[in-house]
């Protein structure tokens, strides 16, 4: 996966990064960090600053992801961040 993300991406990340991931016993932590990796692709948005920064921090940032986790996991949360997502201006 370091591989793949140093070259796709152009991310270097910390060896501390890759041990957590490495170690993690959560396959659904890896999920969503390569969901986030599948997204920003597809979208063309991998070159946009707000989200490399964004997809750096879930990939650096264990606690980070898993809010994220906990968050999709929270049907009231997911409606609300669903009815902000859909606002339109």
């Amino acid at each position: 996966m370091a591989a793949f993300v140093n070259e796709k991406y152009n991310m270097i990340l910390t060896e501390q990064s890759w041990q957590w991931i490495d170690k993690t016993d959560n396959p659904l932590l890896i999920k969503v960090l390569l969901a986030k990796l599948i997204i920003d692709d597809t979208n063309a948005i991998k070159h946009v600053k707000s989200h490399s920064d964004i997809r750096k921090a879930m990939f650096e940032n264990k606690l980070l992801l898993l809010r994220i986790v906990e968050y999709m996991g929270d049907e009231i949360s997911m409606k609300e961040i669903d009815k902000i997502a859909n606002q339109t201006d």
